[in-house]
């Protein structure tokens, strides 16, 4: 965008030439930690519980109970719920991270802004990206992350050199 070029064509401009007057949008970049080399292992496990009927058939009371099933028994110090959501529209982006310290019995409750224009993944991507910065803000030992999506679920497990 900022490199000078000359005009070829007389009749007609390009997209470049008639948007150089405009003011430079100022955006913001965050620096990301390079990714663990495949040869390192993390120690992630990854584990989808399977529904016998759609989500959408269950109650909001089912499914905490499912949820609190499935968890009881993992050994782990803290326990992590994140979600994140937007707006029919793709806009207005959230996240939420709740966390229970099993070793504390504190409970945390976070919500960030995921975006103005934003994919529900995207939403439950930033969800996650907290929650891990918080693990490590926090020094914890042992961990469980929940999640109800199942596209950074998979995202994630397929991506694991363990699985692949």
């Amino acid at each position: 965008m900022e490199k000078q070029t000359t005009l070829r064509l007389k009749t007609r401009m390009g997209w470049r030439h008639s948007v150089q007057s405009e003011q430079a949008l100022e955006y913001k970049t965050e620096e990301l930690k390079p990714p663990l080399a495949p040869w390192k292992e993390t120690g992630l496990h990854f584990k989808e519980i399977q529904l016998e009927k759609k989500k959408s058939e269950y109650s909001t009371e089912e499914l905490r109970r499912l949820t609190e099933e499935s968890v009881k028994d993992i050994n782990t110090d803290v326990i992590i719920y994140t979600d994140g959501s937007t707006d029919g529209n793709q806009n207005r982006g959230g996240a939420g991270v709740y966390i229970q310290n099993r070793t504390t019995q504190e409970e945390v409750k976070l919500s960030f802004a995921a975006g103005a224009i934003c994919s529900s993944y995207g939403a439950e991507g930033v969800a996650l990206l907290r929650a891990l910065e918080w693990l490590e803000e926090n020094q914890v030992r042992t961990a469980t992350i929940c999640t109800d999506s199942m596209s950074v679920h998979k995202a994630l497990a397929n991506d694991d050199w363990k699985n692949a």
